[in-house]
């Protein structure tokens, strides 16, 4: 049941990712830099959100997920590399903050 609750809260971050995806599809495409804003803003989720994903996913195979035979291995890498390409998730959250300040 441990193992449940804890692919259940993945599951709940990659909704709200979808969601947050959702909502940036339905702007105005004349708010140029509001768009902007709000796509850093979802950088910054999928940033942290993919981190913890990986970081669940090696967890649940028993830390094997470090072994370059595993397929996690590879997903992680690739997930780790893309959180701070091209800037980091926390600047992409300051320039999320500084259009709702």
């Amino acid at each position: 049941q441990a193992l449940q609750h804890r692919m259940v809260e993945q599951y709940v971050a990659i909704d709200q990712l979808r969601s947050l995806i959702m909502r940036l599809t339905l702007l105005n495409n004349d708010a140029t830099e509001e768009l902007g804003k709000m796509i850093a803003g979802v950088r910054a989720f999928a940033a942290e959100a993919g981190t913890a994903l990986g970081h669940e996913a090696i967890q649940l195979h028993g830390g094997m997920g470090v072994s370059e035979e595993v397929i996690v291995a590879t997903g992680h890498k690739r997930l780790m590399m893309l959180a701070r390409y091209p800037y980091s998730s926390e600047r992409a959250m300051d320039i999320y903050a500084g259009a709702h300040a």
